[in-house]
């Protein structure tokens, strides 16, 4: 009894972090809970396959975006985070992470030699926005504005793309889902990530700089 306790107590914890505390948090304790925000954070299952997709508020972006930055910038870390902020908050940013189950590099997956290898990268690559969109309640279809492959020179199994959308395309929409048409590792439908479109605008927590 007391395990299962402890375990609740571990999953209620980003749920406090973003709900109920009204202090500020720390940049680690602001990520962490955005990264395991259930509103946020959409996964995907098959025999051979895994994928998440998980939304970056304008927050979070600023964030990556300044990185160490912020450490030594003291007093003024909010106004640089606060500048960064502003100049992601025309856009809706997701993760979207493929990966498969038994843990192997899924950029080789099926390869049979050098040549291929380097085709599937560079598509990936410079033409990953082709295999994005998103689709809303309306059947309406939004191209995204970026689709970028982040490069981890092999020190990750999975395959991670950076994908933004333009919120303005959006403002109507009450849900819509992310869309992977996948082109390279023979997935046989498009792996669709449900969004509500209203728990995306809700308020976060204040930063302790």
């Amino acid at each position: 009894m007391r395990l299962c306790n402890r375990n609740l107590s571990l999953l209620l914890i980003p749920l406090l972090l973003m709900g109920c505390s009204k202090r500020p948090l720390t940049i680690s304790e602001f990520a962490s809970a955005v990264q395991q925000d259930q509103d946020f954070v959409r996964q995907y299952k098959d025999e051979t396959f895994y994928s998440t997709c998980a939304y970056y508020p304008s927050e979070m972006m600023a964030l990556l975006e300044l990185r160490g930055d912020l450490a030594k910038s003291g007093p003024a870390g909010s106004e640089q985070f606060e500048k960064a902020k502003s100049a992601f908050s025309s856009a809706h940013y997701f993760t979207v992470t493929l990966g498969l189950n038994d843990s192997s590099d899924v950029m080789r997956y099926g390869i049979a030699d050098r040549q291929y290898y380097a085709v599937r990268v560079q598509d990936l690559t410079f033409r990953a926005a082709s295999q994005f969109y998103i689709l809303t309640e309306r059947q309406d279809t939004i191209k995204p504005l970026i689709a970028d492959l982040q490069r981890n020179y092999g020190l990750s199994p999975q395959a991670t793309f950076m994908v933004a959308f333009p919120k303005e395309q959006l403002v109507a929409a009450k849900q819509f889902h992310v869309v992977y048409h996948d082109a390279h590792f023979g997935i046989g439908q498009p792996i669709r990530f449900d969004y509500a479109t209203q728990s995306l605008r809700k308020e976060l927590p204040a930063i302790s700089f």
